[in-house]
């Protein structure tokens, strides 16, 4: 078997680990580093969990961008009644 180095490693997260996770990043801050020296035991690899945090990260920004287009919008029309 061939050795990649820059092979994806892929962990499987339970639905209670993504809830934990979400919850913990959300709230507290935490980065892949502070869940792998938390939770030792659980066998997590950094690029697993950070691949999970940008997931849960890219739909707030896709939500965040959306309200800031429709904020725009919005201030534009407003601002075409004073010119």
């Amino acid at each position: 078997m061939l050795y990649q180095a820059n092979a994806a490693t892929y962990t499987l997260f339970s639905k209670g680990d993504k809830i934990l996770i979400k919850n913990l990043y959300k709230c507290k801050g935490y980065n892949a580093r502070q869940f792998i020296t938390e939770f030792l035991n659980k066998g997590w690899k950094k690029n697993s969990i950070n691949r999970l945090l940008v997931k849960f990260g890219t739909v707030d920004r896709r939500a965040a961008a959306e309200a800031v287009r429709v904020l725009l919008m919005k201030t534009s029309s407003q601002s075409s009644r004073y010119c």
